[in-house]
């Protein structure tokens, strides 16, 4: 029973550290699919120095606009939730409408076929990429390239399927949908502009990347006899945007809150358990040093006998780690968080090695080791007596 209390103690524990350094990691991070986050500045809308909302760049001069800025790469995505229609199901999705450079910029995992290019946005080809979990909802084992959907009465050719993502990987949100731009029909949001991503060189610094846009875009509009209130102070990374964004608010407060209690809950009762256990255990183990045993034995003995079991319940909770991180998307997130989307999509084995194990060692030390100290330094004849001193 005390091994069974105490591995699923354990397990539960390393389910939210593993949770927990996962969150850090994604947001802290630049992972794929975004692995230039503190190279891309996103620009939306703009206000004079009235006050006046001015909207974004119009579609028909961003080219004009980013020959003033000179990136490294661009792209410019509309941001619709609209339905989409296949094999006689309607479900609704968040779509991107991209052009540009984007899928250079955001090099999504391939599970098959390909992306579409800037030639087949200049084409107007109707086809779309989608991610994993869209194709395994709409179509038989997740066959999905060759096959079409129906979106704004457009038939679209899937030529991609890409795997699944966390929404914490960007900061303005997570498709799962992608159509070429020239389809967008900004519709429902009724906003005629998209939004730029801008990718700087490598050798420039945030300071020299935020200038160049801010000069940018004020010369833009001031060929147009307008001066924007724009200012380097109110310009942020896509990095520093989703530090921003996830590192306060109610995820940070709410959600963090709720996984440190859970963190801590169980792995106080295992220690409690483990000190109760070698309580119990000392006339056993002033038994064994009666017939030659030394102290050092009896406390390596009890230590093992803990990372065993410690061991144990960290594999469970890697296991139960992404299953665990649904349930909390389901049930804690889900007004917030639309089906097509994950808070983390796959275990980072990285984390596992580096964050982990050290801290399952530091765990089983503190929840094993100082029972076992106490226990192996006890006087033998106070513990064959049943006394307590130590």
């Amino acid at each position: 029973m005390y091994s069974t209390f105490y591995i699923a103690g354990t397990a539960l524990t390393f389910i939210f550290i593993i949770l927990i350094l996962q969150f850090i990691k994604l947001v802290t991070t630049e992972t794929a699919p975004n692995p230039n986050a503190s190279r891309i500045i996103i620009i939306d809308d703009f206000r004079n120095t009235q006050g006046w909302d001015m909207g974004g760049i119009p579609p028909v001069e961003i080219n004009q606009f980013i020959q003033m800025i000179e990136p490294e790469k661009y792209s410019y995505i509309g941001t619709e939730t609209i339905s989409f229609s296949t094999n006689d199901q309607i479900k609704d999705a968040l779509t991107y409408f991209v052009g540009g450079d984007y899928f250079d910029m955001y090099p999504f995992d391939l599970i098959s076929g390909h992306t579409f290019t800037k030639e087949d946005v200049e084409k107007k080809n109707k086809v779309t990429v989608v991610t994993e979990d869209i194709a395994k909802e709409s179509f038989p084992k997740g066959d999905a390239v060759g096959k079409t959907i129906t979106i704004q009465g457009n038939e679209y050719k899937i030529v991609g399927v890409v795997a699944s993502y966390s929404l914490l990987t960007f900061a303005d949100g997570s498709a799962s949908l992608w159509i070429p731009s020239c389809f967008d029909k900004f519709i429902p949001s009724y906003r005629p502009w998209f939004r730029l991503h801008i990718q700087f060189p490598d050798s420039m610094n945030e300071n020299q990347m935020k200038k160049k846009l801010v000069n940018g875009v004020r010369a833009f509009y001031e060929n147009k006899n307008q001066e924007i209130d724009i200012d380097e102070n109110d310009i942020y990374t896509q990095q520093e945007s989703k530090i921003k964004k996830y590192f306060s608010g109610y995820i940070l407060y709410g959600v963090g809150g709720a996984l440190v209690l859970l963190l801590l809950i169980p792995a106080l009762n295992i220690v409690i358990l483990s000190n109760a256990q070698s309580k119990s255990r000392a006339e056993e183990m002033a038994i064994k040093r009666a017939i030659g045993a030394t102290r050092l034995s009896v406390f390596w003995q009890l230590l093992n006998e803990n990372f065993i079991l410690v061991t144990i319940g960290i594999v469970i909770g890697g296991i139960l780690t992404i299953p665990a991180a649904n349930i909390i998307q389901s049930f804690v997130l889900g007004n917030i968080m639309s089906d097509q989307t994950s808070l983390i999509s796959r275990f980072d084995f990285s984390v596992l090695i580096l964050q982990v194990l050290p801290l399952a060692l530091l765990f089983v030390f503190l929840s094993g080791g100082i029972p076992a100290y106490l226990v192996s330094k006890k006087n033998i004849s106070l513990s064959l007596r049943g006394g307590n001193n130590i």
